[in-house]
Order: C-alpha cells, then sequence, then structure tokens
C-alpha cells in the first residue's frame, strides 16, 4: 500500500493460509440391516412344524451420505430383477434343500462399488424323537 501523503512510503503485508481447504464431502455409505438372517425351509425334514414367516427374511438398506436412492439388491451375486430398486428386500425360501449360507447384497444403482452385504443361513427344522 502507498501512503497518500507521500508516495514514496509504502507498507507491504504477508498473509500466509494454513489448512488443507474446506472439509471434503464423506464418502457415501449404504448399510443392510439385519446383517445376519437365520430362515427354515418350508418343505422337508420336519419344516411343517415351521411357521412360514421363518422362511422368510425382509431385509433393509439404509444410505447415508449420498442424495441417491435407488439400490440394487444382489443374492450371490446375481442381481434379482423383481426387486426394483426400492431400499428394502424380502428374501424368501421355498422347497427344501441343504444346510448353507447365502450372501444378501444391496449396492447403490449409479455407484456399484458402495455396497454392503449380509448373510441368510439356510436351515432345515429337526426336532428329535419325531419319526
Amino acid at each position: 500500500a502507498t501512503a497518500a501523503e507521500s508516495p514514496f512510503r509504502k507498507a507491504y503485508a504477508f498473509v500466509t493460509l494454513m489448512g488443507n481447504g474446506p472439509e471434503p464431502l464423506p464418502q457415501p455409505i449404504l448399510e443392510i440391516f439385519p446383517r445376519q438372517a437365520y430362515l427354515y425351509y418350508p418343505q422337508g425334514h420336519d419344516n411343517a412344524y415351521i411357521d412360514q414367516s421363518n422362511t422368510q427374511q425382509l431385509f433393509r438398506a439404509t444410505i447415508r451420505h449420498s442424495s441417491e436412492t435407488a439400490v440394487q439388491w444382489l443374492v450371490d451375486s446375481v442381481v434379482q430383477s423383481g426387486a426394483g430398486t426400492v431400499p428394502w428386500f424380502l428374501y424368501q425360501l421355498s422347497g427344501s434343500g441343504a444346510s448353507k449360507v447365502v450372501t444378501i447384497s444391496a449396492r447403490l444403482q449409479t455407484q456399484p462399488a458402495i455396497l454392503d452385504e449380509a448373510k441368510a443361513i439356510h436351515l432345515n427344522y429337526s426336532w428329535p424323537g419325531l419319526v
């Protein structure tokens, strides 16, 4: 800056900015609830004694730090086309089969790298002493 009374008088100022700038936006997060479900086959073994509610599970995806609401559901890495893009998925067992663990995944439709997984354990009901 130059003084108005005397153009030969000058002043200088140095400013140093510290920091990394504005805080970065948080990464989108998708979480599935419940994380684990035990489900029984409706047929086979002693499964006739199992209530229908124990053959299905409603999974819900919660999305944070994103305006995206479209969720793609997968069962053992296979996209479930009939599930739509809503944040919930009704997984149902049918028939009979062997005990196994199935992976239920949800991912953001426009950002497939943002995903979460849950496990569905398929079981057969066995009541000791029933013939």
